[in-house]
């Protein structure tokens, strides 16, 4: 009996440290390799997603601190920066919501190393050294302020909102050594927070090179410059018919089209500018009112044109082909480059997973980022 009961008790203690240790084994090398999405054969393991949320909670604490100095030497006018700080906090508390957001961040990375690679742009190893150099304002060629070691500079330029946390200048020479030992210690605290690598991180910088190269090439062909007309009108309102007829006949019979519209326009932005739009290309006016502009000749448009804002009587002043500005250049870039990133996840045979909801790291935090 004494035999039977210590073998038994045998048994059931080596099957509890066998389950013991896969558990230990599961939890520390398979689950971490667990993929939490798949971009065409390409598996996103956890370790990556957990590193990269960790990292995503680090700028915003960044951010948070950025906006909390501001608004602390502001003094009396820090009460427009609370909102900013309140949305932090919220993101921050949102774990699920910011591990879904990380996740979209490295497919999209993904989808861009892979689309890089078929088309077969790269990314040296001197240029990744030559970007890191300049995130750190070190250039070998001449010698310059030493940066100090202020918020974590983020080299990933997808995810960077807020104050700049470019390190500033301060008044001794800056060297390779002192370089080197900033960039050391930048590791050293990110690591920390992270469990990011020196490689991680160069990665971040490679992938910001790449992903600018590929912007290029894919918003190359966007149309910068169009048509542009330039036109004034008088507008009234949608009861107003009969007015709108006899202004047009006035201006049409040769009375002063600018006193008309000084006199008579609702619209409160052109009216004091004898009723002058300036130079517009296509897309920026309603299209009825569109339609009608660059369908015209030049000189006043013998019909009224009515829109959901009212009745307009036209002059065309002008047409030329002008740049178009830089703020709807760059929506337009930025709308290519999206549609390009829709089309390569299309085609990449995405896949994603909800099982590490659970697994979402909470750390670090703002609580212990003030604390230290």
């Amino acid at each position: 009996m004494r035999r039977w009961i210590l073998g038994a008790l045998g048994i059931v203690t080596l099957a509890a440290i066998t389950l013991i240790g896969y558990g230990l084994v599961d939890n520390m090398v398979i689950t971490p390799r667990r993929p939490v999405a798949i971009v065409g054969e390409v598996e996103i393991p956890l370790v990556d997603f957990e590193k990269a949320v960790r990292y995503r909670r680090v700028q915003l604490i960044n951010e948070y601190q950025s906006y909390y100095q501001i608004m602390q030497y502001l003094g009396t006018q820090e009460q427009q920066y609370q909102a900013p700080l309140d949305r932090i906090e919220v993101q921050l508390d949102d774990t699920v919501g910011t591990g879904r957001n990380t996740l979209r961040e490295l497919i999209q990375h993904e989808l861009v190393r892979q689309g890089a690679m078929e088309i077969g742009v790269t990314v040296s190893i001197a240029e990744v050294d030559k970007q890191i150099q300049s995130f750190f304002g070190y250039n070998p060629q001449s010698a310059s302020p030493t940066p100090s070691l202020g918020a974590t500079p983020d080299p990933d330029a997808l995810s960077t909102e807020g104050p700049s946390s470019t390190p500033l200048p301060s008044s001794t020479p800056y060297t390779e050594e002192a370089f080197l030992e900033l960039y050391a210690g930048y590791i050293e605290n990110l690591g920390a927070d992270t469990g990011m690598t020196r490689e991680n991180v160069e990665e971040l910088f490679k992938l910001q090179l790449l992903e600018s190269k590929m912007r290029d090439i894919v918003t190359a062909d966007v149309i910068t410059e169009e048509e542009h007309v330039k036109a004034r009108h008088i507008l009234l309102g949608l009861e107003d018919r009969e007015l709108a007829q006899d202004v047009l006949d006035r201006v049409m019979d040769g009375d002063s089209f600018a006193q008309l519209a000084n006199e008579l326009s609702t619209d409160s932005i052109s009216a004091g500018e004898e009723g002058n739009l300036g130079w517009f290309p296509r897309g920026q006016m309603v299209p009825t009112f569109e339609m009608a502009v660059f369908s015209a000749e030049t000189g006043i448009i013998p019909t009224i044109v009515e829109t959901q804002f009212g009745y307009h009587i036209v002059e065309v002043l002008g047409r030329d082909i002008r740049k178009v500005t830089e703020e709807i250049a760059r929506l337009r870039r930025d709308q290519a480059y999206a549609g390009w990133i829709s089309e390569q996840r299309a085609s990449s045979n995405v896949s994603t997973f909800d099982w590490w909801e659970s697994r979402v790291p909470t750390f670090p935090t703002l609580e212990q980022r003030f604390r230290d």
